[in-house]
């Protein structure tokens, strides 16, 4: 799955250095909206990993549920 963030962005690349409309007002704010969206969604997901990492009752739980 990490790798997918790899790929959107290579197709980012491609699109902005090799598109032939790159320059036109709908194909910069199609790039800038789908930026803005992956860049959200990365941050919405490291804060749900930061707040499960430090949940102390969480991580128990997953630990005792490992161990099963």
């Amino acid at each position: 799955h990490a790798l997918a963030y790899l790929g959107w962005a290579l197709s980012m690349a491609h699109g902005i250095l090799a598109g032939s409309d790159t320059r036109t007002s709908w194909a910069i704010a199609t790039y800038a909206s789908c930026g803005a969206a992956v860049a959200a969604a990365i941050a919405v997901r490291l804060r749900a990993h930061a707040r499960f990492v430090h949940a102390p009752l969480t991580v128990a739980r997953t630990l005792e549920r490992s161990r099963s």
